[in-house]
């Protein structure tokens, strides 16, 4: 079990972020306004983590797709 990102506390949960009607994507704040993509961003791992120390909440994805992503549908950061 990793260690919490935020705080390196040991006591991490491990669960999966849902969605409410599809399946969970990390939207990256620069997206372009008339930006369209069928998922509206990128899908998040199954497995994701939580501390229950300091609240943070974490999950992954694959960083060809970011990459991708961010290429075709977000502003020059």
């Amino acid at each position: 079990m990793p260690a919490c990102l935020k705080c390196g506390s040991e006591k991490v949960i491990e669960g999966r972020i849902v969605g409410q009607r599809w399946e969970p994507v990390f939207r990256p704040k620069s997206l372009r306004f008339w930006s369209f993509s069928f998922n509206g961003g990128v899908f998040l791992s199954d497995k994701s983590f939580a501390c229950p120390v300091c609240g943070l909440v974490w999950s992954s994805t694959p960083p060809d797709e970011l990459s991708t992503f961010v290429k075709k549908h977000c502003r020059e950061s």
